[in-house]
C-alpha cells in the first residue's frame, strides 16, 4: 500500500510539469527576473556587507551608543546586539544566517540561538518601502507605516522572549587575531550559497505560484494563496483589491514570511541542530502584532485619497538587457567559482 502511495505521488509529480508547462515556464521565467532584478540587487551585497559587519566587530563600534538600551531590552550581551540590529533592517534570511553561523562556530549555544530566531526574522525596509509602500500603494509613508509595525512587533516579541532567560545569554569569544582578509573572502563565499539557494527557491515557488494564477477562482483566494507561497508574488498581486484589503494581506505576508521563506531558513539552519517550534509559536504573535498595529496606525495618520484609489497592475518584465541585473549575476558567478576552489583545498 505504501509503495502504491509512492507510485501515485511520483506519478503526479512528474506528471505536473507537462500539464502545466507552459504556467511553469512562464513562473520560471517571472522566478528568474524577480531574483535578478529584486532579489540579488536587494538581498546580496546586504547580506554580504552584514556578516562583514559581525564578523569584524564593526558592527558593535557603531551600535555602541544604544548597547544599554537594547541589552537591558533583550537581556543579550552587548556581542550579540549587532545580530538583533542587522536582522532588522536587512531583512530576510539575514538574521538566521548570523545566528546559524555563530552556532556552528560553537560560539553560541542552541537554546539561545532558538530564543533569538523568534525576533531575528524580519522584512526589511528596503523591501517593505520601496517593494511594498512605493509599488503597491505608491506610498512611501504606508510602507514606513508597515515597517514600524513590524519593527515593533519584533521588539516586541523580543522583550517576551527575554524573559525565559534566567541570565544575560553571552558570547562564547575566541582570541584569535581578526583576519579581514579572510573575513571578507568567507563572507563572500558563504552569502553566494545563501544567495544561490534564496533565488532557486524563489524560482521554483513562482513557477507553483503560476499555476495558481491560472485557475478560474477568485483573485482574493488566488492572492492569499500566492502570498503565503511567495512574498513576492503574493504582495504583487494584490493589485486589484481594496486598499484596506492590500494593507492587511500585504501585511500579514511579509510579517509571516511564506512559505518560501521558512524553507529557506530551515536549510539556512541546517546541520546547526536549532528546533523551529518556539519560532512558529513566535511567528503567529509577530504577524498578529504587526497587522494589528498596522490596521490602527492608518485608522490615525492622514493618508493621501489616492492611495485608496490607486490601481496598478504589476507585472514582471523580462529583459536581456538589464545591466544591473548582469553585473550582479556575473559577481555571484565569480563568487561561486571562489567558493568552490576554497572548498577543493579544504
Amino acid at each position: 500500500m505504501k509503495n502504491l502511495i509512492k507510485i501515485v505521488i511520483c506519478s503526479i509529480l512528474i506528471s505536473f510539469p507537462i500539464i502545466f508547462s507552459k504556467a511553469i515556464s512562464t513562473g520560471i521565467k517571472n522566478g528568474i527576473e524577480i531574483s535578478l532584478s529584486l532579489a540579488i540587487p536587494s538581498i546580496f551585497c546586504f547580506m554580504v556587507i552584514c556578516d562583514i559587519l559581525y564578523k569584524s566587530g564593526l558592527i558593535n563600534t557603531l551600535i555602541s551608543p544604544l548597547n544599554k538600551i537594547l541589552c537591558a531590552l533583550y537581556n543579550l550581551d552587548k556581542d550579540l546586539i549587532g545580530v538583533v540590529v542587522l536582522s532588522q533592517i536587512g531583512g530576510f534570511p539575514i538574521g538566521a544566517k548570523l545566528i546559524s553561523d555563530l552556532v556552528k562556530s560553537e560560539k553560541l549555544d542552541k537554546t539561545c540561538a532558538e530564543n533569538m530566531l523568534c525576533y531575528c526574522v524580519n522584512c526589511g525596509p528596503a523591501f517593505l518601502i520601496g517593494g511594498v509602500g512605493i509599488v503597491l500603494f505608491r506610498s512611501i509613508k504606508i510602507g514606513l507605516i508597515i515597517f514600524i509595525c513590524e519593527l515593533f512587533a519584533s521588539i516586541f516579541c523580543g522583550f517576551l522572549n527575554r524573559k525565559s532567560m534566567q541570565s544575560k545569554t553571552r558570547l562564547f569569544k575566541d582570541n584569535c587575531k581578526k583576519d579581514y582578509a579572510n573575513i571578507i573572502v568567507t563572507s563572500t563565499s558563504s552569502c553566494v550559497k545563501a544567495m544561490s539557494m534564496i533565488c532557486a527557491f524563489i524560482i521554483l515557488f513562482c513557477a507553483f505560484t503560476q499555476i495558481i494564477q491560472n485557475l478560474n477562482i477568485s483573485p482574493t483566494i488566488k492572492s492569499i494563496i500566492c502570498g503565503f507561497v511567495e512574498v513576492t508574488q503574493g504582495c504583487y498581486n494584490l493589485c486589484e483589491l481594496s486598499f484596506y484589503q492590500k494593507l492587511i494581506l500585504s501585511v500579514l505576508f511579509t510579517s509571516f514570511g511564506g512559505l518560501c521563506v521558512h524553507i529557506q531558513i530551515a536549510s539556512i539552519i541546517s546541520g546547526s541542530e536549532i528546533k523551529l517550534k518556539k519560532f512558529y509559536l513566535y511567528r503567529i504573535v509577530y504577524t498578529l502584532i504587526s497587522t494589528g498595529l498596522a490596521i490602527l496606525a492608518t485608522k490615525f495618520i492622514d493618508i493621501p485619497i489616492e492611495v485608496f484609489n490607486s490601481y496598478i497592475k504589476i507585472t514582471p518584465q523580462i529583459s536581456t538587457n538589464s545591466y544591473i541585473s548582469s553585473i550582479f549575476l556575473i559577481f555571484l558567478s565569480i563568487g561561486l567559482l571562489l567558493s568552490c576552489k576554497k572548498s577543493a583545498k579544504i
